[in-house]
């Protein structure tokens, strides 16, 4: 079966808007959650505004699979897999000159 004749289970999330309660608070039922869907080959992703250690200090999720976990930080303009070993980029947007400038 090609990847495109594949059905994708998908649960998509805002971290910021209090996921898990503010930045202070224990996202240890969150990471049983996301790492149960996971297991059940739902991906999950993340989506933040801060960066991506702030988010995994904070969740510690360290899915197993089928599920895939991806995390979405700095406004989406980065995209990491999560895995048993932690958070690895696969894709970052470089702004331009103008862009940084702005």
């Amino acid at each position: 079966m090609s990847e495109l004749e594949r059905t994708y289970e998908a649960l998509v999330f805002d971290w910021d808007g209090g996921a898990a309660g503010g930045r202070r608070a224990s996202a240890r039922t969150l990471r049983r959650r996301i790492e149960a869907l996971c297991a059940l080959s739902v991906d999950v992703a993340v989506l933040s505004s801060t960066h991506v250690g702030d988010v995994d200090t904070q969740l510690g999720a360290r899915p197993a699979g089928p599920g895939r976990l991806f995390l979405a930080p700095c406004g989406g303009s980065e995209l990491f897999a999560v895995d048993e070993r932690g958070p690895h980029l696969i894709w970052r947007r470089d702004a331009t000159p103008a862009q940084e400038a702005a």
